[in-house]
């Protein structure tokens, strides 16, 4: 795994515990994976590691995290993001040469902002972000055992891939929770001021 997954973990950890709203059992049990991954990195994910704990562990804590009331058509968001991600996974398995592509960064960027733009809440974000890299890779596992082609599960980089998505979901979540606060804040100076021009 990346050395620098350790560094993800503990920024996450930091934001969880400092900057997200007041305690609840969604929040705790987010402060709980993060420990749980950080553990998974140092036993679970290393070569003799049974892989499969981590991907029966990152697939229950997904559901846990996605399953809020949500409008039935955003019950779809996941399926359609799992197959993408699967189709991703095999078009690389095709052409390995786009591993080396410089702009994967940005892509994930990209793809952590368009998570970030559906009328979904911060739990039901990372909830999605980790069933689709997950069950994406399950799939595309599955698939290419199916057509005869060798594909070696890499759960070690999707665990670093899940955390470091965390990081910019948690981010973009502060960015626009912040741009909300300061737009009531605005509202609110304008209703004193009308009210004192009232006065």
């Amino acid at each position: 795994m990346a050395n620098n997954y350790y560094w993800f973990a503990w920024f996450t950890l930091i934001i969880i515990l400092f900057f997200l709203n007041s305690r609840s059992k969604k929040r705790d049990a987010l402060l709980f994976y993060i420990l749980i991954q950080m553990i998974m990195g140092a036993t679970v994910l290393q070569p003799e590691g049974n892989s499969m704990v981590a991907i029966i562990l990152h697939v229950g804590f997904g559901l846990y995290f996605w399953a809020e009331s949500k409008p039935l058509l955003a019950q779809f968001w996941p399926v359609l993001f799992i197959f993408l991600w699967t189709l991703v996974h095999l078009f690389l398995l095709t052409n390995p040469v786009w591993y080396l592509f410089p702009g994967t960064p940005i892509g994930l960027i990209v793809l952590i902002y368009l998570i970030n733009k559906l009328t979904l809440s911060l739990s039901s974000q990372i909830g999605l972000w980790v069933l689709m890299n997950t069950l994406g890779l399950v799939a595309a596992y599955f698939v290419s055992l199916s057509l005869s082609v060798v594909f070696m599960m890499d759960v070690a980089y999707m665990h670093a891939t899940i955390i470091k998505g965390m990081v910019l979901l948690l981010l973009f979540g502060g960015v626009s929770h912040l741009k909300i606060s300061l737009v009531r804040y605005k509202r609110s100076r304008k209703k004193r001021k009308r009210k004192r021009a009232l006065a």
